[in-house]
């Protein structure tokens, strides 16, 4: 049952979300969210603790020291489940996390979180003197606009080069974590 709903899961993805504008994505995306949490809820709750922990370690290795080195103290914002949001959270060193609940107990602030407006409407509600956006999805445009609104001396990085329309909003494009790490150790020698 599992692989079959992440197999249907991935071919709505592919067919509903990927290469589709802004709006026609946060048509879809809330239906995705929901789906994906109906999966995960049917399996036991220890085991998909166990997963999302693991997660950070997983993805973006070098993450951790890009965020030490900018000296990162600031907000993690995504679609993703508020479990997952707080794992990166914790490796990271960032204790403000948004995520959509996934369990009960889950912390529930702003309402869901399922897109761009989602995003930028949180981003009103946190205060910093300047921000850096690091995004890769036409998801993050919102935390790109709402930066920019709040203070346009703020930096918009688009990472991963998944989304062309990010791309056109950032003042940096670059393909990797790694690759951010090197460009700020050049620039800070």
């Amino acid at each position: 049952d599992f692989l079959r709903d992440g197999i249907r899961i991935y071919q709505y993805e592919k067919s509903n979300i990927k290469e589709r504008t802004e709006e026609e994505r946060e048509e879809h995306i809330p239906y995705l969210v929901e789906t994906f949490k109906a999966v995960l809820l049917a399996l036991p709750e220890q085991n998909v603790r166990e997963g999302i922990d693991f997660l950070p370690r997983l993805r973006y290795p070098h993450a951790k020291e890009v965020l030490a080195k900018i000296d990162a103290r600031g907000a993690i914002i995504s679609c993703a489940f508020q479990p997952v949001v707080e794992s990166y959270g914790a490796c990271f060193g960032i204790s403000e996390c948004y995520g959509n609940p996934l369990f009960i107990q889950d912390k529930r602030q702003h309402g869901s979180i399922y897109g761009s407006k989602d995003k930028a409407r949180i981003v009103r509600f946190l205060s910093a003197d300047r921000y850096i956006v690091i995004g890769d999805t036409a998801d993050d445009i919102g935390l790109a606009h709402a930066a920019k609104e709040k203070n346009p001396e703020s930096v918009v990085i688009s990472i991963h080069r998944r989304s062309e329309a990010l791309d056109n909003e950032a003042d940096l494009i670059i393909s990797s974590w790694k690759d951010l790490g090197q460009l700020l150790e050049s620039n800070l020698n």
